[in-house]
């Protein structure tokens, strides 16, 4: 399992909701969110989690912390719901599924390299085929050979042995 780095609030000196992040539904299966608040402020700021169409709090910082939530939600986002100074970032690090795309090509790659072995083994096999199969014609024409020496072989002692 891997895990990801985002940054829900950036220097952030006023009231108000960060930008949401959308999870990827492909690679983020839940668990836990470690999510770290810094910076020199005066204020309360909440981590929150989206489940359908409602946003939830999950967890709230008046100062700077590091805490976890458990859960699996659809996107994430930072909230200045109280602000009176300073600078305030909030970062969360969630987990995801090992992300197996190398890994797949790697697979594709190498399957091609064993279809193109075969091809070459293939042919390799289907020309000494033929090479045999040459041969064989090549035996076939001796043998017929041979079997005409013998018969003339026969006549000439038939003809010797009738004197």
């Amino acid at each position: 399992m891997s895990t990801t780095l985002v940054t829900l609030l950036n220097n952030v000196s006023s009231v108000g909701v960060g930008s949401s992040h959308t999870l990827p539904s492909f690679l983020y299966k839940g668990g836990a969110h470690n999510v770290e608040v810094s910076g020199s402020f005066v204020g309360t700021i909440q981590f929150q989690g989206r489940i359908e169409s409602t946003w939830y709090n999950l967890l709230t910082f008046t100062t700077q912390d590091l805490q976890s939530y458990s859960g699996v939600f659809s996107e994430l986002r930072g909230n200045v719901s109280a602000y009176t100074s300073g600078t305030i970032i909030m970062k969360v690090r969630y987990g995801l599924e090992a992300d197996y795309t190398s890994e797949l090509a790697s697979i594709i790659a190498e399957q091609s390299n064993i279809r193109n072995e075969t091809t070459l083994l293939i042919d390799r096999l289907t020309a000494g085929r033929a090479s045999l199969l040459d041969n064989l014609s090549s035996l076939d024409g001796s043998v017929a050979n041979a079997d005409n020496s013998i018969k003339n072989l026969r006549k000439e002692l038939l003809v010797k042995n009738k004197l």
